[in-house]
């Protein structure tokens, strides 16, 4: 075994928890004495279970398996040895529509992110014929929007938004449980923190701070900064993942 030191700028209270977080992996310091870049095949630093031996960006992955793996029994007796597979290729998807067409024609064994809400009640509609389970769970997984907080736009339009009162009367007049309705088809749980509910640090602290769909707070505060009362219709563009 390898004993490993960690020296912070700062204490950091949450530091444990961040390291055994699966998308905080840390990068190789030869990485940044080399140049050379990660997910090249060859030039890939690690010790798990396969190897990397092709990518094509945004097409495939291909994986194969690390014959020199140092602890194939780490989880024995559930799964013997490790790994299981000698080969596993990992297509690469650019909609959520794409996956549910990898599901309903068998293309592939696993999929992997997020339905869209149509395709997702499209799926449980047709389990039967297609000889599938569908099953909802908790995720990790949080959306949330995200605004242009420059002074003014390219066309030298002033942004209200960069004042913070403006982004508080937004938060009063979010109504999550439309949202849900409406564009996720009553499949997700409305969020108060932009910590994900199923993780054990997560506090409802929006709803603390702002309540469920205040539009009376939110008017209040518009009128503050000389803004007509009242939100009209808006359009807000989503990605389709």
């Amino acid at each position: 075994p390898y004993n490993i030191t960690f020296h912070l700028a700062r204490p950091v209270s949450f530091f444990n928890a961040l390291m055994a977080f699966s998308v905080s992996a840390p990068v190789p310091w030869a990485y940044s004495q080399t140049g050379e870049q990660p997910s090249t095949v060859g030039n890939v630093i690690g010790t798990g279970p396969y190897k990397l031996t092709q990518h094509v960006p945004n097409q495939l992955v291909t994986l194969e398996a690390n014959p020199t793996y140092y602890n194939p029994g780490l989880y024995a007796p559930a799964i013997p040895s490790i790994p299981v597979t000698p080969k596993v290729v990992i297509n690469i998807r650019s909609t959520a529509t794409a996956l549910k067409n990898d599901i309903t024609t068998k293309a592939v064994d696993v999929v992997y992110r997020t339905f869209a809400p149509t395709d997702l009640t499209d799926l449980q509609a047709s389990a039967a014929s297609l000889g599938i389970t569908v099953h909802i769970g908790a995720s990790p997984q949080i959306r949330y929007l995200v605004f242009q907080v420059n002074d003014k736009t390219t066309t030298n339009i002033p942004i209200g938004i960069t004042d913070v009162r403006v982004r508080q009367a937004i938060a009063y007049s979010v109504d999550r449980a439309q949202i849900n309705s409406v564009v996720f088809n009553g499949l997700v749980t409305p969020l108060y923190s932009m910590i994900p509910a199923t993780m054990p640090y997560y506090q409802p602290v929006f709803q603390t701070l702002y309540g469920d769909h205040n539009c009376s707070a939110a008017n209040n505060l518009m009128a503050q900064l000389g803004y007509m009362t009242g939100f009209h219709p808006g359009t807000i563009l989503a990605r389709d993942e």
